[in-house]
């Protein structure tokens, strides 16, 4: 159980916290652009999830572009299309 040892500036430090084991979520953006070919693209349904695409690709060496996805009126839907660059 976590000890409260001091609080400062707004932040509580704590004591016998124990390290947790790293998320499964970032190997799953690993996954993703590494079995993209150069030039691939893929849509998603939020933007934190381009944050992170980006933030990969940078990581392996790529480029990525991004674009909003446009419906038939014209006008931008909440999803965003992600390419996979060259760097």
């Amino acid at each position: 159980m976590p000890k409260f040892v001091k609080q400062i500036e707004g932040f509580t430090i704590e004591s016998g916290v124990p390290l947790t084991e790293p998320s499964l979520s970032r190997d799953k953006w690993v996954r993703l652009v590494s079995a993209m070919s150069i030039g691939d693209s893929v849509v998603f349904p939020k933007s934190g999830d381009v944050v992170s695409f980006r933030m990969v690709c940078k990581k392996l060496g790529f480029n990525c572009k991004s674009r909003a996805v446009r419906g038939a009126d014209g006008y931008a839907t909440n999803e965003v299309r992600a390419w996979k660059l060259d760097k």
